[in-house]
Formats: C-alpha cells, structure tokens, sequence
C-alpha cells in the first residue's frame, strides 16, 4: 500500500505538471538468465510472484504501466545483454532498454521524435572491459579478469557535451547535451546504475538528459 501510494503520488503530480511519467524496472541477471542458477536458488523461485511484479500488477489497476524488459531481452539471451563478470547488462543490453523505453514514450504521445534510433544506425564493435562487480564480491579474489563487451557507435551526425561539475545537482550526477538530438525536449531520469549503459541512447532523442543516480523521486529537483 505504501509503495503503491508513492508512486500514484509521482504520477499525479507529473501528470499536473505536463509531464511524461515513465517508471521502470530494470531486471537482473539472474532474472534472465535463472537456469545458471544453483538448484537450490531456482526452486526458491519457483511458482513464486516476485515483489516487482506484485508491484506491477497493483500499479496497473491504477492505470499505471510499469514497464519491465524480461520479454525484451529473452530473445538475445545467446547474443549476452549482461557482462560476464558484473551484474549490469552490457551496452547492447542497454540499447535493447532505451529501445523499449522510447518505443513505449513514442506510442503514448505519438510524437516523431519520440521514436528510438535502430541498431543498423550504429556500428557494432567490441572493446575491452574490466572485472565487475561479481569479482569484487569474492573477497581476496587475486586476479583481474577482463572481458570483451559490445559498444554501439553511432553512424550518424551528433555532437555530445558531458557534464558532471553541476553543484546544484546531488554527487555522482551527470548531464549530457546533444544539439543534434531528434527533439529540444529534456529528459530526466532518477535511477541506479543500470541508465549508466543507456543514457547516451536516450541524448539521441533529447536535447539534455540529466541522471541522478541512486536519488529518489525528488520534486525539488524536477522544479530545477
């Protein structure tokens, strides 16, 4: 009931304040790729709802859709969305989210330039990623092991301003700026680390994105 109350207040009060209300849940590896679980952890999980999915369900009575992305990423399982050493999906993993996000925005305001970027738009290479944080969790663990992970390049013009020296904004924010993005909208997302593989997709579509990492639903922030 409280969380339901929280989110149904955000709603509203975006909603009086013209503005699109996204909320999202971001599914972990193992939520994907659950058969590489232990046995043990995968019948615990078994004819189970999760909290996320309560959540959903009492969030939709009320009209509100939240979006998850476990459909989403099912079919490029084969192709790994996720890092091999970390929790976090890797960059195309990122891209097959902001895919969803826009294409959900694009459908409810039928705004053209709502409409996500596709991934014959980008050059698909590989690059050289560190340990991540399943590593770090294996206490004295005495090797580094690195890992080759996608990053999509775009083919075509943009033009990105990074700023992260914003003291009005909370520690470990970031504001991105692309005057070649497809709209002059502004784009402000509050999340954990999961945007951090998305955020540059979404400077495709609008003109400043602002992320505040692991901040909460702030409407001082919003009046900003």
């Amino acid at each position: 009931d409280i969380i339901e109350n929280r989110i149904v207040s955000h709603y509203d009060y975006c909603e009086k304040n013209g503005i699109e209300y996204l909320r999202v849940i971001y599914p972990n590896k193992f939520d994907i790729y659950t058969e590489n679980l232990p046995f043990a952890l995968q019948s615990a999980i078994k004819d189970t709802i999760s909290r996320g999915e309560q959540i959903s369900n009492r969030l939709l009575s009320k009209g509100i859709d939240v979006l998850s992305f476990k459909n989403t990423f099912e079919p490029y399982k084969y192709k790994t969305t996720y890092r091999k050493t970390d929790t976090h999906w890797n960059n195309f993993g990122g891209f097959l989210a902001y895919q969803d996000v826009m294409n959900t925005l694009y459908k409810r305001t039928n705004i053209k330039s709502y409409e996500p970027t596709k991934l014959e738009d980008y050059t698909f290479l590989y690059e050289l990623i560190e340990s991540g944080d399943i590593i770090t969790k294996l206490a004295d663990y005495p090797y580094n092991i690195s890992d080759m992970g996608p990053v999509l390049f775009p083919k075509f013009p943009y033009e990105y301003i990074k700023e992260t020296n914003d003291k009005r904004l909370p520690y470990d924010s970031m504001v991105l700026k692309n005057s070649k993005a497809k709209s002059d909208k502004t784009l402000l997302i509050f999340s954990d680390s999961y945007v951090m593989g998305q955020r540059l997709f979404y400077a495709m579509n609008f003109r400043t994105v602002y992320h505040l990492k692991n901040q909460a639903f702030n409407r001082d922030l919003i009046e900003l």
